[in-house]
């Protein structure tokens, strides 16, 4: 059984898979595709001034994201 996935395309160039998992957490954070689409490719203080989408090409990377989503979830913002 293996994990569904959204495919992102970054810059029109690279393309990463987004776990369903990651991108419905997402997508009820920002209530938009676009939105959600923006946010992983902005680069954040967070992950040290990488963008979230490029956190998803390691485990360690995908749990720091998860952690930081629910963080916004409840509204810490730092």
């Amino acid at each position: 059984m293996g994990i569904e996935t959204t495919n992102v395309t970054i810059w029109k160039s690279e393309n990463i898979d987004v776990p369903d998992e990651v991108f419905s957490l997402l997508l009820r954070q920002f209530k938009t595709e676009d939105n959600v689409f923006q946010w992983l490719n902005k680069k954040q203080r967070y992950f040290q001034a990488k963008t979230p989408i490029s956190m998803l090409t390691s485990e360690p990377g995908k749990e720091k994201l998860l952690g930081l989503i629910e963080r916004l979830q409840h509204g810490d913002f730092s």
